[in-house]
């Protein structure tokens, strides 16, 4: 089969199968007679494999490794099978704190959401806290009292922020 076709049928396309030859991944096919690359019902199942395993996160420079490891390869020993090992778990390790950090983002997003429902500004600030800045400066009408009240409010936020950033040095 062509290019074309194989990439059809691993629902693909021609580029990402380009791009695993440039890679190493998916080994060049024979050409045929007028210089079009002929490829194997192997080279489909090899490439059904690699779109697997990247799917399921395995990065594309450690497949090899995965495939040959795996049983695929008759080659596969003990130690290689043990590194297999250790990569996959390392993996899931990686993705578990990714699911943290997510699962973090996501209640500080829904926390935000809520109190801007509730008509309150959006801040690191204690709730309590919140409103109580929130009713000094709105009801103050001195304009340099108000901003006092704001440069506390900020001071509050900067001590509030700075020990967010050292409980979670992965923030930007």
């Amino acid at each position: 089969m062509r290019i074309g076709e194989l990439a059809a049928a691993a629902d693909t396309t021609v580029r990402t199968i380009r791009h695993y030859h440039r890679l190493g991944l998916l080994p060049e096919p024979p050409r045929s007679s007028n210089g079009y690359r002929v490829y194997s019902v192997e080279d489909l199942v090899r490439l059904m494999r690699i779109r697997w395993l990247a799917g399921a996160g395995v990065p594309l420079g450690a497949i090899p490794t995965v495939i040959g490891a795996a049983g695929y390869s008759a080659g596969a020993d003990g130690e290689a099978r043990d590194d297999l090992t250790a990569d996959l778990e390392a993996l899931i390790a990686d993705l578990d704190a990714q699911l943290h950090a997510l699962e973090g983002k996501r209640h500080a997003l829904t926390t935000m959401l809520d109190g801007h429902r509730r008509g309150q500004a959006i801040s690191p600030l204690p709730e309590p806290l919140i409103r109580a800045f929130d009713e000094l400066i709105s009801g103050e009408d001195d304009p340099r009292t108000r901003k006092v009240f704001e440069h506390e409010r900020d001071s509050w936020e900067l001590v509030a922020l700075s020990g967010q950033r050292r409980r979670n040095s992965s923030m930007p």
